[in-house]
């Protein structure tokens, strides 16, 4: 169970967009990328559970403040909140973004072409009053029945671009493109500040690596052979969200309307954290002001998912502004404090991470 867990957190919105981005750097390129950044990421999580178990403090923003500060653990507070409100803002801005496509071809295979304005006017009657749900154990529910579907959907995807693999030249490394790809490789592991709760569920804490090790090399090879097979069946043809990829044919469209029915039983659940914060930090002396946000946030979503330029991108930054603090920086400068006694090798190893994770992060943001 707590693999399956561990799987949910991982494969996240980016898988969508990890063709696309792929594409762009050279697939072997974006694939030597993702088993850094895995590999990267891997490590410093068990630092962190190494650093938790020292100390016994079971909490990442306890386990800072008690090892780096109390200034350490406002900085660390703000990127988990600004990180939990990006991700699940980039989720939903994805799902419309699916969603206001979905109704257009929809209408298309009637024949009926529509503005896209119109069809953002659709699909919001559809979504808006999801977000209002603050009730969600019914969803909680039927969020692993919309991950699994769309898990199908993916499958269905890749089984359909098998037949075209290798019938157009693709790219296999593309240097200049690198860094655009960087941070949607360290988006692709942001669930793995799951690690400490997920591990304090469990009852035999003991098995706790082998699963995580299980489940990080699951979601490598998920990953890889996903983009893999796309990139060489699709190329410079993939859409930033690789569902809109799908050909005008029967077929296609349940795949679509299976992924559409996923986000309706997912969407309340990755929507409400983005609220949460935002009620308790914001609106918690407000009357009756909580459902008003709500609407106006889910307006401002819809506008930035139609006006959003390069979705991509979008995803790239996040990654490289909270995903380099929260799964390198933090717990590298957590474990230097609380292990006085590290071997020259792991030091190397260490720094090396906490050295290539900054520059690369500075120099993403640069270029």
């Amino acid at each position: 169970m707590q693999f399956f867990n561990f799987i949910k957190t991982l494969v996240g919105i980016v898988i969508l967009d990890l063709p696309y981005a792929s594409n762009k750097c050279g697939f072997v390129l974006a694939s030597i990328i993702l088993i850094v950044v895995s590999y990267a990421t891997i490590r410093t999580s068990i630092m962190l559970i190494e650093s938790a178990e020292k100390i016994n403090i079971n909490q990442y923003s306890k386990i800072t403040k008690e090892v780096l500060g109390s200034y350490a653990q406002i900085t660390l507070d703000l990127f988990l909140i600004m990180q939990q409100v990006s991700d699940n803002l980039s989720v939903c801005i994805a799902y419309i973004i699916f969603f206001l496509r979905f109704c257009q071809l929809s209408l298309s295979y009637v024949d009926i072409e529509i503005h896209p304005f119109y069809c953002l006017i659709i699909s919001s009657i559809v979504l808006l009053p999801l977000s209002l749900v603050k009730d969600i154990q019914f969803f909680h529910a039927t969020s692993t029945l919309g991950f699994l579907m769309a898990i199908f959907v993916l499958c269905m995807i890749s089984i359909q671009s098998i037949p075209k693999v290798g019938k157009i030249d693709v790219k296999y490394f593309d240097f200049g493109n690198l860094f655009q790809f960087l941070g949607i490789a360290i988006f692709s592991y942001e669930g793995i500040c799951t690690a400490l709760p997920i591990r304090e569920s469990m009852d035999e804490k003991s098995l706790f690596k082998n699963v995580f090790y299980q489940a990080s090399i699951a979601c490598l090879v998920l990953y890889v052979g996903f983009i893999s097979i796309n990139v060489m069946a699709l190329g410079d043809s993939l859409n930033e969200i690789i569902l809109l990829n799908l050909p005008k044919t029967g077929l296609s469209f349940l795949l679509q309307l299976t992924y559409a029915i996923s986000i309706l039983l997912t969407y309340p659940v990755q929507i409400n954290p983005a609220f949460q914060v935002m009620e308790q930090r914001i609106l918690e002396k407000v009357e009756g002001i909580s459902y008003v946000a709500r609407v106006l946030t889910t307006i401002l979503l819809y506008c930035i998912s139609y006006f959003i330029p390069n979705f991509s991108k979008f995803l790239n930054i996040l990654g490289i502004i909270f995903g380099t603090c929260l799964q390198f920086i933090f717990p590298v400068l957590i474990y230097i404090k609380v292990h006085d006694q590290i071997n020259i090798v792991k030091q190397i190893e260490i720094y090396s991470i906490l050295s290539i994770s900054i520059t690369a992060a500075l120099y993403g943001l640069i270029f």
